[in-house]
């Protein structure tokens, strides 16, 4: 049985592909971090819970399958609720971007909803492809 390393997230820096869109996202949430915040009456001491809250409002978490056979990678996303046209996939050398961000649809229902983790508009996710060159 051989150990199998787990795909990271890149820390990305000025100049990478994925970078602008990252720095996008990373407006967004300490914006509506930032919101949540000031509704507290500037309370501090909650900056942690704040950034979280918002980054499970905003973005959608992506799990993934990678299969490596001799003559590739197949990549395999959940994103429910993401259609093919929500998608954007991205792939340079040795890293792959999986981004999404869909319409808000109005739901006509009754009651109200309590508790939500399918609220994501948003999907990013960029991580380091295996290299079988050391």
């Amino acid at each position: 049985m051989a150990l199998v390393r787990a795909p990271e997230i890149l820390a990305l820096f000025a100049g990478d592909p994925f970078f602008e869109r990252a720095q996008e996202i990373n407006e967004l949430i300490a914006r509506r971090a930032y919101e949540l915040f000031e509704s507290r009456g500037c309370a501090h001491g909650h900056d942690r819970e704040d950034w979280l809250t918002t980054l499970s409002e905003i973005l959608g978490n992506v799990q993934l399958d990678i299969t490596e056979t001799e003559t590739g990678l197949t990549i395999r996303a959940d994103v429910p609720g993401f259609s093919e046209q929500d998608l954007e996939i991205q792939v340079v050398p040795r890293s792959v971007c999986i981004t999404g961000k869909r319409q808000k649809v109005a739901e006509q229902k009754e009651g109200e909803t309590v508790y939500s983790e399918r609220r994501s508009n948003q999907i990013f996710r960029v991580l380091d492809l295996p290299s079988s060159s050391c």
